[in-house]
């Protein structure tokens, strides 16, 4: 996967139940660094998901940190 820092190459380690049936914590690691990247992830109610999807979904958390990234340095706006 491309990034604004380069190249990401990712494995997956683990996706592991919690407590809650809605609740996951998907786990990455970093082919090159070792690097280990944790996502605490929810399900809502009635929506089957495999871990392939938790996966899929986590992998959009960057173009949209880029997007915040992008209308701060551009458009001056601050988020808390």
């Amino acid at each position: 996967m491309s990034g604004s820092k380069g190249e990401r190459a990712y494995a997956l380690g683990a996706g592991i139940s919690t407590a809650s049936p809605r609740h996951f914590l998907l786990v990455r690691k970093h082919l090159r660094t070792g690097e280990l990247a944790y996502h605490y992830c929810y399900v809502p109610p009635g929506q089957p998901v495999t871990l392939m999807t938790l996966l899929r979904v986590a992998c959009l958390r960057w173009p949209v940190e880029e997007d915040f990234e992008f209308g701060k340095d551009h458009f001056g706006f601050e988020y808390s």
